[in-house]
């Protein structure tokens, strides 16, 4: 059992020590990203020098974008365009290609440090807060690791994925990608300027009055005395050669750190980093206010006078365009022979160092708090995936996606081309931006429509989207529903009809229905679904009398009109009243028909005889008269008998 137990010991051991090994591998996998502008000065050499050509760069306001306090940190672009910078706002920036922001990421005190991009997309930064964050491409928090000084040293990246990082406690130090310390160099003064990393991995690191070359295990290789303190941080040519600013000199160092030469000021102070030509043209501000061309033998090439403190290190095109800010609030373009290319002007000092992106895009921090797009207004590239949505015999409806590249600055518009042949569209409409779809009801009949979109904005036209085709069936309008009725109740009336003999080839999608106060006034009142036959309005008053039709519509268009139907709603009070005086009239006339029998039957009872003597009629018995209620006549001779003469 005890051998048993001992065996999966070892085993885990093993297998454990594979994982880690896996893991390890994994991680150091990760080196600076393949991007426009990964970090500081573009490269981990620190030259200034883009690979993307800034000729076509006019110097115009893309956008910009505005933090809540000042930003001195530099920017670095993502592989995805993504700009990354820091503020004096305690925050981190990422703001896309179009100046809206993605994403901030709070430090716990200001951010003057520059990012870093690893090539998994995670995001160095250090802070005034004494830590270095590492953050995933969604702003979270990866880690931090920290120091005993505040970080304002740029973070640079080694093939291996190691970051290297100067703090203000006087230490270089280097970080494993998961926020482990791997070693740690104490030069013994605060260190604010940051790594440059060689070819053969040495680490170049100034602090102090001092240069100091690190070799890749954090042993000490060699140290160069620069006799006064150092701005900024250093630089390496192609040669090897290091370049590095010491209050009024630029010093030119050999690999092996020995003196090669210096060029002098004449009082000032040399403030900003130095950049390097592809020709080998070292340029750099100084206080004075002058942005010096030095050849790389050490003479003077050129100087341009801004009139302000240039702290702002310049940044290359690959054209040879040099760009840099100065204190007078200006971001400059000077042309490779030193006259002015043009200037760009910001609300306050520009300190921050440019960045260039990929379509030659400048940006470049102010602190008037914004983050600034520079460049020149042009096309977007073409919309993408134009495809057909859906079809029918009086519609073809068409969507997109946007350019992968708006040309620097907004899309106002999009364009429809339409053509009954490949290749032969002319332009037909346009849409808004805002929408990325076109529903053409009135396409070309009986033929094949063909469709290419463009985008546009304030620089011009895109080149055409890919081509798309429909052709629309050969359905008909439905015709009419049939056997509409209409019948009144209080306050509504009910509609019914039956659906219609033909649909013209295609499913009825709805019915409308109108109405009116007299013939042929209908209006449109209501559109139901073209599953139902039957509709109440309940939008009609009592005493009113109501016309209605009713249309069929399928996806090729509208019917004519249904037969016409009347109805006049009334209230039930009023038709209950109607009802209870019909009855009370009828019994009113059979009580005038009783009582008219009833007084013919009196009548006939009551009516005088008039005797023709006694016979055939019975004398009543008996019968005795008051002798004063009947009047007497004057002769009472032989009653019945005329008198004799």
């Amino acid at each position: 059992m005890k051998k048993m137990a001992f065996a999966l010991l070892i085993a885990m051991i093993i297998l454990g020590s594979g994982f880690l090994a896996t893991v390890s591998e994994n991680v150091s996998a990760a080196g600076v990203a393949d991007s426009p502008w990964p970090m500081f000065r573009g490269n981990v050499e620190h030259t200034g020098l883009s690979q993307h050509d800034t000729s076509n760069n006019l110097g115009e306001l893309l956008w910009r974008y505005r933090t809540n306090y000042r930003v001195y940190s530099s920017p670095a672009i993502g592989t995805d365009g993504t700009i990354y910078v820091g503020s004096e706002d305690y925050f981190l920036y990422a703001v896309n290609s179009e100046g809206k922001l993605k994403w901030r990421f709070r430090a716990g005190d200001m951010i003057d440090s520059s990012p870093a991009i690893g090539t998994d997309g995670t995001i160095y930064v250090g802070s005034d807060d004494h830590y270095l964050y590492a953050l995933n491409p969604d702003g979270t928090r990866r880690w931090r690791f920290t120091t005993f000084g505040v970080i304002r040293s740029s973070p640079a990246i080694g093939t291996d994925g190691t970051i290297y990082v100067g703090s203000n406690d006087g230490s270089l130090y280097a970080i494993n990608p998961d926020g482990t310390q791997k070693w740690e160099y104490d030069t013994g003064n605060s260190v604010q300027g940051s790594p440059a990393i060689g070819s053969d991995g040495t680490i170049y690191i100034c602090s102090y009055y001092s240069l100091y070359a690190i070799n890749p295990d954090g042993t000490q290789k060699w140290e160069y005395d620069t006799g006064n303190s150092v701005q900024g941080s250093p630089a390496i040519g192609s040669d090897g050669t290091i370049y590095v600013g010491s209050f009024d000199t630029l010093f030119a160092v050999n690999p092996d750190g020995s003196f090669k030469w210096e060029y002098r000021l004449s009082f000032d102070i040399l403030a900003s980093s130095p950049a390097i030509g592809s020709d080998g043209t070292i340029y750099f501000g100084s206080s004075d206010g002058v942005m010096y061309a030095i050849n790389p033998d050490g003479t003077l090439k050129w100087s341009y006078d801004t009139g302000s403190s240039i702290y702002s290190s310049p940044a290359i095109g690959a054209d040879g365009t040099i760009y840099f800010g100065s204190n007078d609030g200006r971001l400059y373009a000077l042309n490779p022979d030193g006259t002015l290319r043009w200037r760009y002007s910001t609300g306050n000092d520009i300190r921050s160092s440019p960045a260039i992106g990929a379509d030659g895009t400048i940006y470049v921090g102010s602190y008037d708090y914004y983050l600034y797009a520079i460049g020149n207004e042009r096309p977007p590239s073409p919309p993408r995936n134009l495809r057909v949505v859906s079809y029918g015999s009086n519609y073809i409806n068409i969507t997109w996606d946007v350019p992968a590249d708006n040309g620097g600055t907004t899309i106002t518009s999009y364009k429809i081309y339409r053509g009954d042949a490949s290749g032969e569209e002319s332009y037909y409409t346009y849409v808004k931006a805002s929408k990325l779809y076109f529903n053409d009801t009135a396409p070309l009949v009986g033929a094949i429509n063909y469709y290419y979109v463009t985008a546009i904005n304030s620089g011009g036209e895109s080149d055409p989207s890919n081509e798309v085709y429909a052709a629309p069936p050969t359905s008909t309008r439905p015709s009419p529903p049939i056997n509409l009725t209409a019948e009144a109740g209080d306050a509504y009336v009910d509609l019914s009809w039956e659906v219609p003999l033909d649909d013209g080839g295609s499913q009825i999608t709805e019915y409308r229905v109108y109405r009116g106060t007299s013939v042929g006034d209908e209006a449109l009142l209501k559109i139901v679904s073209g599953s139902l036959t039957s509709y109440r309005d309940t939008t009609v008053d009592n005493g009113y009398t109501y016309y209605y039709y009713v249309t069929a519509v399928n996806n090729i268009g509208e019917s004519d009109p249904s037969n016409e139907a009347t109805a006049t709603p009334k209230s039930a009070e009023i038709a209950a009243g109607s009802s209870d005086s019909g009855t009370l009239m009828f019994l009113g006339l059979l009580v005038l028909v009783a009582l008219g029998i009833v007084i013919l039957l009196l009548m006939k009872k009551k009516r005088p005889e008039q005797p023709q003597g006694n016979a055939g009629y019975p004398q009543p018995e008996n019968i005795q008269y008051r002798q004063d209620s009947i009047p007497q006549p004057e002769t009472q001779e032989n009653p019945g008998n005329p008198p004799e003469n």
